[in-house]
């Protein structure tokens, strides 16, 4: 293989898997019923570097700081995971973004809201974004793969990037970051039988609550792939909380939607993904008070970008088919019949 040959085919692989991705998705996720669109969504990251790498999912620091800005400027509030169906309330006078992650709660202040979620557990999440939020007092939610703390990741299509240490994870969540699993091993859990599918979620949940001395109560899935048998599962390991990379209409009330965010992104991309056009108009956001970074979207821009990074959802991070693993059942078994009203009360 000529070394031309080889530049085309890894150019070309993750998106020709992602285009297989994207047809198969509606039949792994398939007899799930459309529920109301949810009031908060969030951003979901995978890396922040110095520089743009070559894999599409990582941002530059200046993008992220951009972000942050431009959410902390404009007061939005910016919560957790878990905080997005806790029971306790938040008053509009809260400051956007010093939240106690200790105390669930559920906001029900009128300022627009939304979440900073990190799958993986990147040490570029220590090094980078780490100091970035601390520095303006936002916390965001931290989805590390457990099996792969201090190691290196073997399932992404590019590379073999770096997780966090253990003494790191704990840093980070002593400093009131919300510490959710992103599965063991970064498996598909879609296509995993009964056993296994336990074993991920219940063995990284436990990990990663002895690392973090803190309830590991949110769950991130490796590849945005879910469907009502893997949410039961997750539900019988203890998680109460979800995000949905993909699959946003069907999500229970349960998750939090989220639009992932990428190299070739702008600050305005990202937020117009995370906060409605029209629910900064209802918080009397004006292009006065707004940061110089976020000019006020069009909501077919925003539209546009939600549409966009749903579609990037497939062709960025690799897909379940780039590194298929033996365990894989060559049919995923599907979800069982539909929620009914009074199972998603």
């Amino acid at each position: 293989m000529t070394a031309l040959t080889a530049a085309a085919t890894l150019a070309t692989a993750p998106l020709l898997a992602g285009a297989a991705a994207a047809a198969l998705t509606p039949l792994l996720q398939r007899r799930r019923v459309p529920l109301p669109s949810p009031s908060v969504t969030g951003l979901l990251i995978h890396s922040v570097y110095d520089k743009p790498q070559l894999n599409l999912s990582g941002i530059s620091k200046n993008t992220f700081g951009e972000i942050l800005d431009c959410l902390k400027n404009n007061n939005i509030n910016m919560i957790t995971v878990s905080q997005h169906t806790a029971p306790r309330s938040l008053s509009r006078g809260d400051s956007a973004g010093i939240i106690d992650t200790d105390t669930p709660i559920q906001i029900t202040s009128t300022l627009p809201k939304t979440a900073i979620t990190f799958d993986d557990g990147l040490s570029s999440f220590y090094d980078n974004a780490y100091p970035m939020l601390e520095e303006r007092g936002i916390k965001s939610t931290l989805f590390p793969v457990a099996g792969l703390i201090g190691k290196r990741g073997d399932w992404d299509v590019i590379g073999r990037p770096r997780h966090i240490t253990a003494a790191m994870l704990r840093e980070i969540a002593d400093s009131g970051h919300e510490i959710g699993s992103h599965s063991l091993t970064h498996a598909n859990l879609v296509w995993l039988n009964d056993d296994e599918l336990i074993k991920e979620l219940r063995d990284s949940k436990s990990i990663l609550e002895d690392i973090a001395g803190t309830a590991v109560k949110s769950l991130s899935f490796p590849f945005g792939s879910w469907n009502k048998r893997v949410w039961n599962a997750a539900k019988s390991a203890g998680y109460e909380n979800a995000t949905a990379y993909r699959g946003h209409r069907s999500a229970p009330p349960e998750f939090m939607p989220v639009f992932g965010v990428y190299r070739f992104d702008s600050a305005t991309d990202a937020v117009s993904r995370a906060i409605d056009v029209g629910t900064l108009q209802q918080a009397a956001i004006t292009p006065a008070a707004a940061s110089p970074s976020l000019i006020p979207p069009l909501s077919i821009q925003s539209a546009t970008s939600k549409a966009f990074a749903s579609l990037m959802s497939h062709f960025c991070k690799g897909t379940p088919l780039v590194k298929f693993r033996k365990t894989y059942r060559l049919f995923p078994q599907p979800s069982p019949p539909a929620l009914t009203s009074s199972e998603r009360s």
